[in-house]
């Protein structure tokens, strides 16, 4: 009896509530509103809305446009009772300014006995829910970026069965400190179980975050606004130590219908080029949640062209750094202020660089050894044939002015141009 209860709630929580419910407060595809990321998981769900990995093909493909090499994503949440929910993704940028991105999510439960009105067997069934993604993301500027996803669902319990068609639509931006992102879920049209209709999970989510050079730290907010349901917050803090480490919190479902999301703990790891990233959740009366994300890029950089660039004079290409030479290192590069303080009336972006390279291995190199120093860049292709390590940026001159100081104390060659 024990295992036929258990089967009885397990069904009834994923797959076979749209069709024994109401209409009323009831969707299909639920399974569409669990978290396929650990990074996601371990925020409470605060930066959803700025998923900037593999995992935005899931929660906002505007966010594909930040990747900087392809790569691939895979993540097993082991959910409640005997449920687990799988996701993989790959993601590969195009040009400068596309990415493009295929993706599914699997809900599963294996092999369940079936039981009948009469409480008899009827043998074992697999109850089972599955989307498959194709994402187009593309950067209108360096600070603007829109991401399309298409949807196919399908959900199966015994000989009924369900398929459905959906669109997230999205878009980030990030200016100064502080990035904001906004997505809309799950449009479509409604899904018919027999003869029943029901709609799907959309909703409406925001996020905002602050993060500076100077710090750390990254806070970040969020609000999800379902339109079956009551409108959720959340918050989330990550914590980055020597680069390649980082811990997490975030409290999630705040207001919201689901009380379930509420502290959740993790971790992640950077080696190499691979990701490992983990999250917890006390679950409450329905029992602890984990999940854990891998995520692999390959590959080179894209190479990031920007049309209106002014020309940039190459020069010879410093040495990359490493940590052990940092103090003893010069600070190479000084620019002229007073030329780029008279030029801020007729240009409005400064960009700071680390460097300007004749290679693209080697540039790349650069990146790599600034990301150990908590310094996030990106290799950009110039002309003839060269290539820009660029750190950020920004309309503002005293903080692309104040940034390059930084690099500078750091060790490593430092400038500011101008588009």
């Amino acid at each position: 009896m024990h295992h036929k209860m258990r089967n009885t709630i397990i069904i009834v929580l994923v797959v076979a509530m749209p069709l024994i419910a109401s209409a009323s407060g009831t969707t299909a595809a639920d399974f569409l509103n669990i978290n396929v990321s650990a990074y996601q998981a371990s925020l409470g769900g605060a930066g959803s809305a700025l998923s900037d990995d593999i995992a935005a093909s899931y929660f906002n493909p505007a966010g594909l446009s930040n990747l900087e090499k392809p790569g691939v994503n895979f993540m097993h949440n082991l959910w409640y009772q005997d449920i687990s929910y799988e996701f993989l993704g790959g993601a590969f940028p195009v040009g400068g300014k596309t990415t493009i991105a295929a993706s599914a999510a699997y809900l599963h439960m294996g092999q369940i006995e079936g039981y009948n009105a009469l409480n008899q067997s009827t043998g074992a069934i697999s109850p089972h829910s599955l989307v498959g993604i194709v994402s187009f993301s593309r950067s209108i500027s360096h600070s603007l970026s829109i991401g399309l996803s298409g949807k196919y669902i399908t959900e199966k319990l015994d000989d009924v069965s369900a398929t459905g068609y959906a669109f997230d639509l999205g878009a980030q931006f990030h200016f100064s400190d502080f990035s904001i992102g906004a997505v809309a879920n799950n449009i479509g049209p409604k899904v018919k179980y027999e003869t029943d209709s029901f709609s799907l999970p959309t909703s409406v989510s925001f996020g905002t975050a602050y993060s500076s050079f100077q710090l750390p730290v990254t806070i970040l907010a969020g609000a999800n606004v379902p339109f079956d349901g009551k409108t959720s917050f959340a918050a989330g803090l990550e914590y980055q130590m020597a680069g390649f480490m980082s811990l997490r919190s975030g409290y999630g479902g705040m207001g919201g219908d689901n009380a379930s999301n509420s502290l959740n703990l993790g971790a992640g790891l950077n080696l190499a080029g691979i990701n490992i990233d983990y999250a917890f959740n006390p679950g409450g009366d329905m029992g602890q949640t984990h999940f854990f994300s891998f995520t692999l890029s390959f590959g080179s950089s894209r190479q990031i062209n920007f049309d209106n660039s002014q020309p940039v004079e190459i020069t010879p290409a410093p040495a990359v750094i490493s940590e052990s030479d940092v103090e003893s290192s010069p600070a190479a590069a000084v620019i002229d202020e007073n030329s780029i303080k008279d030029d801020k009336l007729a240009k409005s972006t400064y960009v700071v660089c680390a460097g300007n390279f004749s290679d693209r291995e080697s540039a790349e190199k650069q990146v790599e050894v600034l990301k150990r120093f908590g310094i996030k860049s990106k290799t950009e292709a110039q002309a003839e044939g060269k290539y820009r390590v660029t750190v950020t940026k920004t309309d503002n001159f005293d903080k692309a002015e104040k940034l390059q100081k930084k690099i500078i104390s750091e060790g490593f060659n430092s400038t500011v141009d101008t588009e």
